[in-house]
Formats: C-alpha cells, structure tokens, sequence
C-alpha cells in the first residue's frame, strides 16, 4: 500500500484534490496491519491479533494468513465493522522530521486513486498552507503514529 511515498509539497500537490474512493480494493493485497495500543480492544472482536519477527513489539491484525490477500474485503467493501487505522489512514502517512524531536511531515502515495484534479477535497488553502481537511488528515496519523510508539513500548517492555 505505501510502497512509494513522498512528502505533501504546495509546489507539487497543490493542484490535487482528495475524493475518497467507495471501495477498499486499494487494501487487496494486504494480510497484516499493525495496531496501536488503543485499537487493540475494538481490534480483537473482530482480527486475531500477531506478534512478527519483522516488527518486534509491535502488534497486529492479521487479516489472512495468506500473503498477498485479504480475507475482510468482499468486492472492495470492509466486512468488518472495525477498519484498522492503518487502512484508515490511507494514502496518507507521516515521517519524522530528522533533527527535529516531535515534528512530522505529512506524506502521500501520489499514485492512490483517491486523487484527482476535479473534484473532491482541496489539500492546500489559497495561501498556500494546508487546508484544514489536510490539517484532520495529519492529526489522525499522528495519533496513529503516537498510539504505535505506545504499543511498540507497552510490549517491548512486557517481552
């Protein structure tokens, strides 16, 4: 899902607009997401919930036990009540800002079929900054970022 990213920029993004999509297909091919410490709850009603060498300390909702697929999507609708928020956040995410403790910037997959230059949410104000559809976006996935350092300590320190 995020295998190519890049920062959210004026000077290249700022003719794009966010509409989302009625479907998940873009989730397809995913079989396990990691969680935060406060999805583990509503999480685990409906996702048995793994720990993976490749992530030590961080848990997550296994969606199938075969890579490349994912057994809660039928014909792009979530099965589920409960979307983790990685899928949530999509195709949204962030990085931290090297040097800079706390600071984040927002990134995008620029290719998501939730862009468009037509119709939809604009990224960016007049001015320039961002708009404040784009503002809620980066809140949310810094809270998901933040409740998955949470996870990642809780459970390092239990192992």
């Amino acid at each position: 899902m995020f295998d190519t990213i890049e920062v959210l920029t004026v000077e290249k993004h700022e003719n794009i607009r966010f509409l989302p999509p009625n479907t998940y297909e873009f989730a397809k091919e995913v079989h396990i997401v990691p969680l935060g410490v406060s999805e583990l709850l509503p999480a685990s009603k409906f996702y048995p919930i793994v720990f993976i060498d490749k992530a030590p300390g961080y848990p997550h909702a296994l969606l199938s036990l075969v890579p490349g697929t994912n057994a809660y999507l039928k014909e792009g609708k979530w099965r589920v009540p409960y979307i983790p928020a990685y899928i949530r956040q999509y195709p949204f995410t962030i990085r931290k800002i090297q040097g800079e403790e706390d600071k984040f910037t927002l990134c995008l997959v620029p290719d998501a079929p939730h862009f468009n230059k037509e119709q939809g949410e604009p990224l960016f104000k007049a001015d320039g900054s961002l708009s404040d559809f784009t503002e809620k976006i980066k809140d949310f996935c810094v809270r998901f970022f933040q409740d998955l350092t949470r996870a990642k300590n809780l459970f390092t320190s239990l192992k």
